[in-house]
């Protein structure tokens, strides 16, 4: 199995910023895709356009581990894992991203990859000067 990873820092200040930005609607909007609802308590969805959005199921959530399970989107993503671990070493908190479980390095991890770098940064500038640049996409 394949799993794409991206590490950066944060300062250590703005935790509560990234753990909001991690667990709220209106956080997760505000660095991945401007539609993102919550239709279950452990249940996010993301919406990008054209009828396409992604469903995760919350399978863990602390204050230093985020672990979702992809139940509906691209064939690819079907059963993948996304978490986020968070480390404090001195002023600043360590974030590292994985999205795991892919069966194959194909054209389309590749794309992934690409964009999750994107969306790391979004949620690093969020996180670190109030805005972030999601995928906006209208509510329907």
């Amino acid at each position: 199995m394949e799993t794409i990873f991206h590490l950066f820092n944060v300062k250590k200040e703005n935790r509560q910023k990234l753990l909001n930005a991690l667990s709220t609607r209106e956080g997760l909007s505000s660095w991945w895709t401007t539609h993102t609802e919550q239709p279950q308590e452990n249940m996010w969805r993301f919406h990008f356009g054209n009828d396409y959005h992604k469903d995760f199921e919350v399978e863990d959530q602390s204050d230093n581990h985020f672990k979702w399970k992809c139940e509906e989107g691209a064939p690819d993503w079907i059963d993948t894992l996304i978490t986020f671990d968070l480390e404090e070493k001195n002023d600043k908190i360590v974030v590292k991203f994985r999205h795991s479980g892919w069966k194959e390095q194909n054209d389309n991890f590749g794309l992934c990859s690409f964009h999750w770098a994107l969306y790391m940064k979004s949620l690093q500038e969020l996180v670190e000067k109030g805005t972030g640049n999601p995928t906006k996409v209208n509510s329907k």
